[in-house]
């Protein structure tokens, strides 16, 4: 998936669901050469 820079610290993609229903997306950043924090997103799609 392509990202784009929206601004500092604020970044876009696009995805398309196949299926309505509650979500879990997993996002990393890798902010050093050794640290690459995880964090989990759950959002429902109607």
């Amino acid at each position: 998936m392509e990202i784009a820079s929206l601004g500092p610290g604020v970044y876009a993609g696009e995805v398309v669901l196949p299926t309505s229903g509650e979500w879990r997306v997993q996002v990393s950043l890798r902010t050093t050469e050794f640290d690459n924090p995880v964090r989990t997103v759950t959002f429902r799609v109607p």
